[in-house]
């Protein structure tokens, strides 16, 4: 198995889906589709913000200190994540537009703007974990 079947199977598995849903009161199938939508967004953030030297130090210092959490236990990863620092690392990846990418992308999955930040607030330092690894 490949790097990133491992990763797409870890962020898209059952105990993943599962937790987020019953932590932000999404449904299954929203909170796939919310994945679906924002793994590629949040990639092609990393990318161009690593496309700077700034940028590239930033995501691999981030990169370090994510990899150091384990996320092998995802629904425990998932329920112990600091807020405060994952609205940090969404901030980072949208910047001045992570209002609007939030936005378009609770329209996208069907959900409620207040479900699909809990659901990123989540995500992302599973994002950096895994891919700190």
């Amino acid at each position: 198995m490949s790097y990133t079947d491992a990763l797409i199977g870890t962020i898209f598995s059952n105990d993943t889906v599962k937790t987020l849903s019953k932590r932000s009161g999404a449904k299954s199938t929203q909170v796939e589709s919310l994945i679906g939508a924002a793994l590629p967004l949040m990639l092609e953030s990393m990318q161009n913000n690593a496309s700077t030297k700034k940028g590239e130090q930033a995501l691999t210092q981030a990169l370090s200190d994510h990899a150091a959490q384990d996320s092998t236990d995802v629904k425990s990863f998932l329920t112990s994540v600091d807020a405060q620092d994952s609205a940090k690392i969404l901030q980072h990846l949208f910047g001045e537009n992570t209002n609007k990418t939030v936005s378009a992308l609770a329209k996208k999955s069907g959900l409620e703007k207040s479900q699909t930040t809990s659901i990123l607030l989540q995500l992302a330092p599973l994002l950096l974990s895994l891919l700190g690894q």
